[in-house]
């Protein structure tokens, strides 16, 4: 049954499957200098799914979940997390989460974003979201229609 908590943990080789976990709205942790312990004990101290390409890593504590990704293409990744965690589309909460931190993102007033975007995007576009961790700001842009679409393949 799918959970509406859903918590990942990336070894350091899905390092593009946690920014498209993230664009999806899931709490996804990240980073390229964990080992194979740490992201076990992570796992059991956060509840989070392992996604790893290791094999070794499947096999290192019964009572952690652990996806083993088999390809290398990004889409797949997404494919085969998205099937094997039960994630439905009622379940994701898109742009929620800053793709670089892993935290969840705040409406920005616009006055906000002043001197915090690029001039033309400043007179375009009026809702803006931001990172209170990072300070990244983000809109709705080409990228957004872009990574939109992409989810829209995947999700099929």
């Amino acid at each position: 049954m799918p959970d509406t908590a859903l918590r990942f943990i990336c070894d350091s080789m899905l390092g593009r499957l946690a920014k498209s976990l993230r664009m999806l709205g899931f709490d996804t942790l990240y980073t390229h200098c964990l080992t194979p312990q740490q992201l076990v004990q992570l796992s059991m101290e956060q509840q989070r799914i392992i996604l790893t390409r290791r094999s070794a890593c499947m096999q290192s504590s019964p009572t952690v979940s652990c996806i083993y990704i088999r390809s290398n293409d990004p889409d797949e990744q997404l494919r085969q997390v998205i099937a094997a965690s039960g994630i439905v589309k009622a379940l994701i909460r898109p742009f929620t989460i800053c793709l670089s931190c892993n935290v969840p993102l705040t409406g920005l007033a616009k006055e906000a974003a002043a001197g915090r975007v690029p001039d033309y995007v400043f007179t375009t576009v009026d809702n803006f979201a931001a990172c209170n961790a990072c300070g990244r700001v983000y809109w709705k842009g080409t990228h957004y229609a872009n990574m939109e679409d992409r989810m829209k393949k995947i999700m099929v």
